[in-house]
């Protein structure tokens, strides 16, 4: 079964902890996103972005470490655990695209789903959405779509769009349908840029791996307006989250509150703490049925300046802190982690340690996928017709 924490785990383990199902689909695309960067390009910094048809949920993976965080909510509740960190609107192929009392144009967070559907579909939707102003504009082919499985009717995309924003607006039917595609990037980029750009990373300087069944029709002019220069969008991108699955591995965390400050670093409550939660994370992989040499542990701190309100995750180098040169690392860790967040640190100033994690890691073997030459078939083999 997926987990939020970006891997996989059994039945029966998440039976006992099902808290690890929530956003489970999306937490595997930058799993996906890792993998496929990685063996396509060589780049660990990859920025999946999975447009479906309700939402968009962008993800960050930096020198091939996907981003956690504890700070999660789920209405009013925060959940309390490490999940990787996922930013999600409400922007989709089915998003509603409205006019307000203002004459400001809006796109979702209301969607069509899948059923009625985006209006074009014929099965009772009457209110625009995104893939009505995809079809509108030409970019959504009517008779093939999936295929040639459904066929769309482009007249009912073209009164919805008249009556709901044309209308309303005094534009030209075009020009509402640019208009609602053109809201959508502008809502998706910055999207992105909360989790890049406000969190101290250049998103110039990342791999954009395209996922989801509508992301084709609007990475581009997304990643052109961010200033980025590679986008990789793969065979199976309507599928990218499920494709996450097969390429994780079985995984779990475990936790303990310590509190410590550097300057006074209490070794051997850490200690005790540290080796319990090894022993909790190797119990795992044994009862998941893991071998000995695919079993691994890795070991982070959640930690902040004195006086700060939010942590940062440190990785920890070993499975232990008992000597005055480890804690040295893990200080000069933190600085650097709070550099590269933040934009700023302060070398010298003490920390303080406040949770300890332990992430149980059960290698699993990856299925071997089929390399396609690149530039190997006539391109006008993909040629459907011209509109």
């Amino acid at each position: 079964m997926l987990t939020s924490t970006g891997g996989v785990m059994s039945t029966e383990e998440l039976v006992e902890k099902p808290i690890y199902s929530i956003d489970c689909g999306p937490s595997l695309a930058p799993t996906a996103g890792l993998w496929l960067g990685r063996s396509e390009l060589g780049k660990p910094d990859v920025i999946t972005a999975d447009m479906g048809g309700t939402s968009f949920d962008i993800s960050c993976v930096s020198d091939g470490v996907i981003a956690v965080s504890r700070d999660v909510w789920v209405g009013d509740c925060i959940l309390g655990v490490s999940k990787v960190d996922i930013k999600s609107i409400g922007a989709g192929g089915g998003s509603i695209a409205w006019v307000d009392s203002g004459g400001l144009l809006h796109v979702g967070p209301e969607s069509a789903g899948a059923v009625p559907g985006p209006a074009c579909y014929g099965r009772g939707g009457s209110r625009p959405t995104v893939t009505d102003a995809n079809l509108v504009l030409g970019y959504v082919d009517p008779d093939f779509f999936l295929g040639g499985a459904m066929a769309l009717r482009p007249e009912l995309a073209e009164a919805a769009i008249g009556k709901e924003v044309a209308g309303p607006l005094g534009l030209p039917l075009e020009q509402a349908a640019f208009s609602i595609w053109s809201t959508g990037n502008v809502d998706m980029v910055s999207a992105i840029e909360d989790i890049t750009v406000w969190q101290g990373i250049d998103p110039r300087e990342y791999l954009f791996v395209s996922g989801g069944g509508a992301a084709g029709l609007h990475i581009i002019p997304m990643v052109q307006e961010l200033g980025a220069r590679e986008i990789l969008i793969p065979r199976a991108a309507g599928v990218i989250s499920a494709m996450g699955g097969v390429f994780a591995d079985i995984t779990a965390e475990f936790s303990s509150s310590r509190f410590t400050e550097s300057d006074r670093f209490d070794f051997e409550s850490v200690e005790e703490d540290m080796a319990e939660l090894e022993a909790r994370a190797l119990a795992f992989l044994e009862g998941a049925g893991v071998p000995p040499e695919s079993r691994r542990v890795e070991f982070y701190v959640e930690a902040r300046y004195r006086s700060q309100v939010w942590e940062l995750s440190v990785p920890i180098r070993g499975n232990r802190i008992d000597s005055n040169e480890d804690l040295a690392r893990l200080v000069d860790g933190f600085h650097q982690a709070h550099e590269r967040t933040f934009g700023i640190k302060e070398p010298g100033r003490p920390i303080e340690c406040v949770y300890w994690r332990a992430k149980a890691i059960g290698l699993l073997a990856k299925p071997r996928i089929r390399a396609v030459p690149s530039g190997g078939r006539d391109p006008s083999e993909a040629q459907r017709g011209t509109r």
